[in-house]
């Protein structure tokens, strides 16, 4: 593990509470994205429990932080960092999955070249608008030829 440790204090009784996880991620954000387990210091009375972080992602595209958490006077074994490792590297490709899935839906309904909405999106949001609308309205379509 390699980076900077910050510290946070765990409550008296060590718990993980959802306050706790909040701050440790919080901590987290501040990690680069370079594939490392980032060092996190706990203090927790008289010992030190030590936690790691490791960043999810690329910036720009939906992330996660995977958080390990030893006990009281432990560190976790390289077995554990490399298990943990491993379930980070699908969670990856999760994330990866579902921002290329968000890319080709906006490109299925939005113009290549001038990012706006086409006709699919056109459709599609009127038939919203119709199934949402109690009162009457209009829709005026304008087809302009041989515009590029």
């Amino acid at each position: 593990p390699a980076g900077a440790a910050h510290e946070v204090y765990l409550p008296p009784d060590g718990s993980l509470d959802r306050e706790t996880v909040l701050r440790l991620l919080a901590r987290a954000a501040d990690a680069p994205v370079d594939g490392q387990w980032q060092p996190i210091a706990l203090a927790l009375e008289a010992a030190t429990t030590h936690a790691y972080c490791l960043r999810i992602g690329q910036p720009g595209e939906p992330q996660a932080w995977a958080l390990i958490v030893a006990q009281a006077g432990m560190r976790p074994d390289d077995e554990a960092l490399d298990a943990a490792r491993q379930l980070a590297d699908r969670v990856a490709i999760a994330l990866a999955l579902t921002a290329r899935e968000r890319r080709l839906v906006h490109q299925s309904r939005h113009d290549a070249l001038t990012g706006l909405p086409n006709r699919l999106a056109a459709i599609e949001a009127i038939d919203a608008a119709i199934a949402a609308s109690a009162q009457p309205f209009a829709v005026v379509f304008l087809d302009l030829d041989r515009f590029k």
